[in-house]
């Protein structure tokens, strides 16, 4: 009766061995998994830092076009494209996006005189 009850005893340890291990085992994948997730979703995260500071970059181009344009209409020019301009047109600031050649507004009669 003994040995059988060592026997039974000892087949039991290897079943909750076994049962261990394989819990053991699938907390390890699902801790892997985790982590492969954490680091995909860190990616992600740096990826977004990388286009939101594009966007505040290129909005502020933008806004500095805005100002630029907004001034050129207070100061009554015209904006112009390079392909049209003059020779001797000036160059808008070099602080702007994109380069606009610009022309300002002459009387007519300072127009004639400046010929």
């Amino acid at each position: 009766m003994q040995a059988r009850t060592a026997t039974e005893q000892m087949n039991e340890i290897q079943r909750s061995t076994r049962e261990l291990v394989s819990g053991v085992e699938a907390i390890n994948t699902t801790t892997a998994e985790f982590d492969k997730q954490a680091q995909h979703n860190g990616a992600i995260a740096h990826d977004n830092s990388n286009v939101a500071a594009s966007i505040k970059q290129q909005a502020e181009g933008l806004g500095q076009a805005i100002h630029l344009l907004e001034s050129l209409i207070a100061a009554d020019v015209d904006v112009v494209s390079p392909a049209l301009v003059l020779a001797d047109a000036p160059l808008a600031e070099a602080s702007t996006p994109a380069p606009l050649f610009v022309r300002q507004h002459q009387p007519a009669d300072e127009a004639v005189h400046s010929n």
